[in-house]
């Protein structure tokens, strides 16, 4: 269900953009949920000294500050400086997300040499600076004298309590905050520096003195005013940069007893405090940077007067930082306030309220904070008590409120029983929630529990692994969890694992009657892997024969469908190639199970598309049924009443396309369903008389008509004239060749009507629908399918040939003779051609053509006469007065002498 990738190298020890420098091991790393990647302090040696050197704390630092700061020019900074190297290493990229893809778009040498980078399995370097800082904060010496310089004696780094960079401004400046006490922060301007040599500055804020920023020389500490006390401290990990007005950058404090902001100005290199936004006294807090969203939680007593609930609750607070630079507000909500305390061996009611006071209270660890497609959750696990349930709350920026859902189950609490609930992350837009202690990893989808649809799977899934395979795995006790979906194992180089989702092993877990089109839909995988699962889903409910179930299938099938005006697009204009496999399931030698792939554009990723229906489940089964006719009827039954059903839950939203009635007429003809197809062909005539209304009042109308899609429509009526040759009923075929030449005739097609109809020998019909006055519209029918005189001529001789009566071929040949006159003018032009005559030997017989022994002679009778031979045989030989008459009223001679 959930796995690790291929592990990446946290800390490459060989990409160090300095090659002069001996690589060491960083002194600390700190992960940076907001720029994702880890920020590095590094010890960074003079050129040519050995790394174990640092270890003996033979470094002189003033030579450091030479070495690597240009600036350095001052001889304070051997004394009082030290210089300090810092690095951040990149995590990978979402290929999916569009933020990447912008960053594709215009791509520098040096982007494009950190991409390949990635690809060699090692996170590499995306910033690397080098500073002086006070010799207070940069480093200690282990030596209790600390006048004791000897080679002898250790000096370490001091290690700050965090360290974040910022984005890089539209003017190219990046700033680094390290956090060195409670109150204190260094902020440090590490790129695009633009100020002169020697005049560089540090921002320095000590809250226990002064919110606001104080400016310094890089190598000193400001001084602060004594007297000032102000209670408050940042919270753990309180420090976020944030894009502010105008593209500036924010640098945000979280504390206590307030969210304090400050603007960095890099055009003006100036740090002044914008805004303070108060908050009841806080212990913790919830950022999600994508959406920039700061959730501030606040103890307080529950004000419900029932003992079974806590009487202390978490007050949540939830702030947006917005694209212009403001902040909003959401309504504050309270968690943890129905946490339920269940305590049945406990009668004594002073007792049970002694026990919720300490059991049940909501926790910092307890709550997370989770971006899925594009909404931000705060999720609260054990929200009713016991390790039992989830709560749920969305954060509606739009509309400045919030929504709540309770999802209840017991699985945490039957699967927990250690005194952490279990791990939340996001792995594909699923909420994961991952118990190390039970080895189980379950999954959730919160944007269906939020729907109000109810065939959306809103169950949690989840599998049991009682044992992990060999190497590290996901319940692995070793490795650190960094949230959202990243797993870090610290021993070692230090490697970093992203949680992958298996859609296989999770389809597992789900009922086989649970509707998981919408949910696959909305997976990641390729769209071939989502639409095979879909379609084996299928396959499993056919071969039950659950109709029922697959007719909710359906209709979640057509509604996710219906949302995809691409999809339908293309399943009316590039589906023709397969119609041919629905024409050939009435012809019992031509059927074949077919094993190819079809490939929906991207376009149609979030819809199952008819094409892949027809191809993956009904065009196959439906082939299946009629090879096995003969020792199971009620198959083929099932998969026509599958497909008619299919048909229907489209039709109510969509327009089926022309490989799906085709399947359907074929299926229908299969069974000799008589009364049914008719009816069914009538409806779809209705239906293309109400659309052609709307169309004339100018109201809207889907794509329904043939003339919308004349290629595939006219390919679609000339399988049906196909059919029709085949189908054994009378009054059927002539329904079905009605149908399909009011389809041409629809598409402006009326030459590819005429000739199938002549080809189904239905002369007075053909004739009929030439002689209609021609409409404005051009023929769709290329040039080269047109209709002569000579096609009438034959189809007519063909026809004949079935009659027994000489007065009925009569009646026929006057028809067309009449008809020719008027629409073809032309065939009755005389002309005069040479022709070979065949000349008598001394025997009487005529010579044979082979031999040499004929004559040419000029003959002028008309031009069908000399492109057609004559049915003499039809009525009584070229010497009957019948036949002498009407080969005259064509053109014909009666003989050719030489």
């Amino acid at each position: 269900m959930a796995y690790l990738s291929p592990p990446l190298t946290i800390i490459d020890n060989q990409s160090n953009s300095q090659p002069s420098i001996v690589s060491v091991p960083p002194a600390a790393t700190w992960f940076d949920e907001d720029r994702q990647h880890f920020v590095a302090l590094k010890g960074v040696p003079k050129a040519g000294w050995a790394a174990d050197s640092i270890a003996s704390g033979s470094v002189d630092y003033s030579e450091l500050a030479r070495a690597f700061y240009t600036g350095a020019t001052s001889e304070e900074y051997e004394t009082d400086a030290e210089v300090v190297h810092y690095q951040a290493f990149g995590l990978p990229y979402d290929a999916s997300s569009d933020e990447r893809e912008k960053l594709n778009e215009a791509q520098s040498a040096f982007d494009a040499a950190k991409k390949a980078a990635r690809g060699r399995n090692s996170l590499v370097t995306e910033v690397s600076v080098a500073f002086p800082l006070p010799r207070k904060l940069a480093s200690v010496q282990s030596n209790d004298d600390a006048s004791s310089t000897d080679a002898g004696s250790s000096v370490i780094r001091r290690i700050p309590l965090l360290a974040k960079f910022s984005e890089e401004s539209i003017h190219g400046a990046r700033y680094l905050a390290l956090q060195y006490t409670s109150t204190m922060v260094r902020v440090i301007n590490v790129q695009n520096l633009e100020a002169p040599r020697g005049e560089e500055k540090h921002w320095t804020i000590d809250l226990s003195y002064d919110i606001h920023p104080v400016l310094s020389s890089p190598d000193k500490l400001p001084f602060f005013r004594e007297g000032r006390d102000i209670k408050t401290a940042i919270i753990g990990g309180g420090i976020i940069w944030c894009r502010g007005l105008k593209n500036s950058i924010n640098l945000i404090l979280i504390t206590t007893t307030a969210v304090i902001v400050y603007v960095m100005d890099s055009q003006t290199r100036t740090m002044k405090k914008s805004r303070v936004y108060p908050h009841r006294p806080a212990t913790s807090f919830w950022f999600e940077a994508k959406s920039r969203v700061l959730v501030i939680g606040s103890y307080i007593s529950n004000k419900s007067d029932d003992g079974n609930f806590p009487k202390i609750v978490m007050e949540m607070k939830t702030l947006f930082f917005t694209e212009n630079g403001n902040i909003e507000t959401l309504p504050t909500f309270v968690a943890g306030s129905l946490r339920e305390t269940r305590d049945e061996g406990c009668v004594d009611a002073s007792a049970r309220s002694e026990s919720s006071d300490r059991r049940d209270v909501v926790s910092p660890t307890d709550i997370s904070l989770v971006y899925l497609h594009g909404d931000v959750f705060c999720v609260e696990l054990g929200s009713l008590g016991s390790r039992r349930g989830i709560g749920f709350i969305k954060m509606d920026r739009a509309n400045r409120c919030i929504h709540v859902r309770q999802h209840e189950t017991n699985r945490l609490a039957n699967e927990s029983s250690q005194t952490e609930l279990p791990l939340v992350g996001v792995v594909d837009n699923l909420l994961c929630i991952i118990n190390k202690e039970s080895k189980c990893t379950s999954f959730l989808d919160v944007h269906a529990l939020f729907s109000d649809d109810q065939y959306m799977l809103k169950e949690i899934m989840g599998v049991t692994c009682p044992s992990e395979p060999s190497g590290v795995g996901i319940h692995d006790e070793s490795l650190s969890f960094l949230a959202p979906n990243f797993f870090l194992h610290t021993d070692g180089e230090g490697l970093l694992y992203e949680i992958k989702l298996d859609i296989n092993i999770l389809l597992q877990s789900i009922p086989l009657t649970a509707c998981i089109v919408p949910f696959l839909l909305r997976r990641s995988e390729t769209k071939q892997i989502m639409t095979t699962c879909i379609a084996e889903r299928i396959d499993e409910l056919i071969e039950k024969k659950d109709l029922s179930t697959l007719k909710i299938w359906f209709g979640v099938i057509a509604r996710e469908y219906s949302k995809s005006e691409e999809a339908t697009k293309w399943d009316l204009e590039s589906t023709d190639e397969i119609l041919l496999s629905a024409s050939s399931l009435l012809q019992p030698d031509e059927v074949s199970i077919s094993n190819g792939i079809i490939v929906s554009p991207p376009s149609c990723r979030n819809a199952f598309t008819q094409a892949e229906m027809l191809y993956l489940v009904l065009l196959r089964h439906a082939t299946l049924a009629i090879k096995t006719q003969k020792t199971d009827s009620k198959y083929l039954g099932f998969v026509s009443s599958v497909a008619i059903q299919y048909l229907i839950e489209i039709e109510r939203i969509s327009t089926p396309c022309y490989t799906l009635q085709c399947l359907i007429i074929a299926l229908l003809v299969r069974q000799y369903r008589e009364s049914e197809l008719i009816s069914y062909l009538t409806a779809r005539e209705t239906q293309w008389v109400q659309l052609r209304h709307k169309r004339q009042m100018s109201l809207s109308a889907p794509n329904g008509m043939p003339l919308d899609h004349p290629k595939n429509a006219i390919a679609f009526s000339e399988i049906i004239f196909k059919i029709a040759d085949i189908c054994s009923c009378v009054s059927l075929q002539q329904r079905l060749i009605m149908h399909a030449t009011s389809i041409l005739i629809g598409c402006n097609a009326n030459t590819t009507a005429v000739r199938c109809l002549l080809s189904a020998g239905l002369i007075e019909d053909a004739i009929a629908v030439c002689s209609k006055k021609t409409r404005s519209q051009k023929d769709t029918c290329s040039e080269d399918d047109t209709i002569q005189a000579i096609d009438f001529f034959n189809a007519t001789t063909n026809k004949a040939r079935a009659m027994t009566s000489e007065a009925e071929k009569c009646k026929l040949f006057y028809h067309l003779q009449h008809f020719l006159h008027q629409n073809f003018p032309d065939a009755f032009t005389r002309e005069s051609r040479k022709v070979k005559a065949a000349r008598r030997s001394s025997t009487g017989r005529r010579a044979s053509f082979t031999g040499g022994n004929n004559d040419t002679v000029l003959v002028e009778q008309s031009k069908l006469a000399h492109e057609c031979r004559f049915p003499d045989e039809l009525f009584g030989g070229s010497s009957s007065s019948l036949c002498i008459r009407i080969r005259t009223m064509f053109g014909y001679f009666s003989s050719v002498k030489p």
